[in-house]
């Protein structure tokens, strides 16, 4: 499987980083990428900033809440940051399913795990 990222005039393709001219993109760069510093390299030189994530305006959720029968609207993320599942905290809501969690995201995304790989903080209405 091949994988490819594009974003404006640049793409990450082939452990590469291509710019589009005229009808053709063209090899920018003499190091190969991992798909990962592909995609954050092509969005540097588009002017995106990655900034980390300020987790001091959300509350979390009482430590003897966080079982697997946890139930309602939460802020969500995965709490390993280094795996593919990189995000940002977002809205999503959780309820019980087969011992786990059943957590959809507003976005669209959903997942079934256990509640010690997530974090989980109070949405504030």
């Amino acid at each position: 499987m091949q994988c490819s990222y594009r974003l404006c005039k640049y793409m990450y393709k082939n452990s590469s980083i291509y710019k589009k001219g005229w009808f053709f993109y063209h090899k920018i760069s003499d190091n190969t990428f991992t798909y990962k510093q592909g995609v954050r390299e092509v969005n540097r030189l588009c002017g995106i900033i990655e900034e980390p994530i300020n987790y001091s305006s959300l509350t979390p959720v009482a430590p003897e809440r966080l079982t697997n029968n946890i139930e309602g609207n939460f802020i969500v993320n995965f709490k390993n940051q280094s795996s593919c599942f990189d995000n940002d905290p977002m809205p999503a809501k959780i309820k019980p399913y087969n011992g786990r969690l059943d957590v959809e995201w507003v976005n669209g995304s959903s997942c079934v795990i256990d509640v010690n790989y997530i974090n989980i903080w109070e949405l504030d209405n």
